[in-house]
């Protein structure tokens, strides 16, 4: 092997290594998992679940929880889904719902947390 051909496979090797750096750190951006929101908005909203602990399907989920919720706020989250941070009726447990699952907004004014 040349040292023209050797330097020319170390360049690629390099190049391949550094483009798989790069792809682990921009894949391995942590995701929001808080919980907050103030009750900012007067309506409620019906939903078959599940809740999550942040906004964001990645986010653990709360098992157990729909029907009946009261709206605390919105948002849109990185990936551009909008969800609610509610609060149950039947017994105060607070989670964030992904709008895909509700059913039915009732006198919400979209406050955005």
């Amino acid at each position: 092997m040349t040292k023209k051909s050797a330097l020319a496979r170390l360049l690629a090797v390099s190049a391949v290594a550094a483009t798989s750096v790069v792809g682990v750190s921009t894949s391995a951006q942590a995701i929001d998992c808080t919980q907050y929101g103030p009750n900012v908005d007067p309506g409620y909203l019906y939903t078959s679940g599940p809740y999550h602990r942040g906004p964001a399907g990645e986010c653990a989920t709360l098992p157990g929880h729909s029907g009946k919720a009261y709206i605390q706020c919105s948002k849109f989250n990185k990936y551009g889904n909008l969800w609610y941070f509610v609060r149950d009726a039947s017994d105060n447990t607070v989670g964030w719902v992904w709008s895909g699952n509700v059913s039915r907004v009732v006198n919400s004014n979209h406050k955005k947390c």
